[in-house]
C-alpha cells in the first residue's frame, strides 16, 4: 500500500512539520491555558477584585445589639452615642455608611454617595426590621408559629409523553453543528496549505527533482496524509478552544457549570467520518492544486 510505505510516511511528517510552527503553536496553547485558567479559577479572581465597604450600626434603644448581619461584602461594627453625635456633623473617610436604627423599628443611612452596593443593604435591613416588628406583635404562640414556618408548596410532576427521538435528535444536531465547525476549519485548512504547497514547489521547480526519487503517487500520497494531520490538528485546537470559551462563558452564568456527555460509539464513528471525509477532500484539493500552472 502506498500510504503505508516508508516513503511516504517521510513525506508525510515531512509536510506536517513543515507548517508546524512551533512560536505559533505555543502562543495558541498559551492562549487556550489562560482561558482555561480564568474560567477555572473565576471564583477566586472574583472574590479577590471584590470590593468590600466598611460602616458601623447603632441601635438607638436596643440593649443587646449587634444580631443584625450585614451582605457579605459589607462589614459593620457597632458604634456608640456619641460617635454617631460626632458623624453626624461628618461624616469619616474610613466609613462608607453609618447605620441608624430607631426605636419604630425603621433605619437611617448616612453615606458619602449613592451607590449600587447599598439597595442590597436596603434590602437587607427592610427584612430584618420587618422581623423585629412581627416579633414585637402581641401574638399568641400559634400565631408566631404560623408566621416563622413557611407555607408548604407540593411538587406535582406530571407525566408528559417525551417523544426521545426528538432528544436525540437534538442532540444530534449539537454534535452535527459542532463537527460541521471542525471540518470547516479542518477543509479551510487544508485547501490554504495544499494550493501553498503544491503550486510553490512547480513555481520553484522542486517537482522535476523529486519526481526522479520517488513515484508521483508516493508523493501526493505523502501531501495528502502530512496536511490531513495538520488539519486535523487544527480542527482538535478548535475544539478545545470553544471548550474553554463554554468553561468561561459558564463561570459568568448563574449556574457556574456546564457539563458534557460522551457516547464512545459515537465519538469513535465521528473520528472515522472526520478522517476520512478530510482525507478525501485533500485528496481532491491536492488534485485541484496539480491541474494549476
Amino acid at each position: 500500500m502506498s500510504l503505508l510505505s516508508s516513503k511516504v510516511s517521510k513525506i508525510a511528517w515531512w509536510e506536517f512539520r513543515r507548517f508546524f510552527k512551533w512560536k505559533q503553536e505555543l502562543i495558541s496553547i498559551g492562549l487556550l491555558v489562560v482561558i482555561m485558567a480564568v474560567s477555572m479559577g473565576w471564583g477566586a479572581i472574583s472574590a479577590v477584585f471584590e470590593e468590600q465597604y466598611n460602616g458601623a450600626i447603632y441601635f438607638e434603644q436596643r440593649a443587646n445589639p449587634g444580631d443584625y448581619e450585614a451582605p457579605k461584602d459589607i462589614t459593620l461594627r457597632d458604634a456608640g452615642s456619641m460617635e454617631i453625635e460626632k458623624w453626624k456633623s461628618q461624616l469619616p473617610e474610613a466609613l462608607d455608611v453609618v447605620v441608624i436604627v430607631h426605636p419604630d423599628n425603621t433605619a437611617t443611612l448616612r453615606v458619602h454617595k449613592r451607590d449600587d452596593w447599598q439597595s442590597d443593604l436596603t434590602d437587607s435591613l427592610q427584612s430584618y426590621l420587618q422581623t423585629l416588628r412581627v416579633a414585637g406583635l402581641e401574638l399568641t404562640d400559634e400565631q408566631r408559629t404560623v408566621l416563622d414556618s413557611k407555607p408548604e408548596v407540593t411538587l406535582d410532576i406530571a407525566k408528559v409523553d417525551v417523544d426521545e427521538s426528538a432528544v436525540d435528535d437534538e442532540g444530534s444536531s449539537e454534535l452535527g453543528m459542532f463537527l460541521g465547525i471542525g471540518i470547516s476549519v479542518g477543509v479551510f485548512t487544508g485547501f490554504g496549505l495544499m494550493m501553498m504547497s503544491i503550486t510553490a514547489e512547480k513555481q520553484q521547480r522542486v517537482t522535476e527533482q523529486l519526481l526522479t526519487i520517488i513515484s508521483p503517487r508516493e508523493w501526493m500520497d505523502g501531501k495528502i496524509v502530512g496536511i490531513t494531520l495538520h488539519s486535523l490538528k487544527a480542527m482538535v485546537f478548535i475544539g478545545l478552544f470553544f471548550g474553554a470559551i463554554a468553561l468561561l462563558a459558564a463561570s459568568f452564568s448563574s449556574e457556574g457549570s456546564v457539563s458534557f456527555t460522551f457516547d464512545p460509539f459515537v465519538v469513535i464513528a465521528s473520528f472515522v467520518f472526520v478522517m476520512l471525509g478530510l482525507l478525501m477532500i485533500n485528496a481532491m484539493l491536492a488534485g485541484f492544486s496539480a491541474t494549476i500552472d
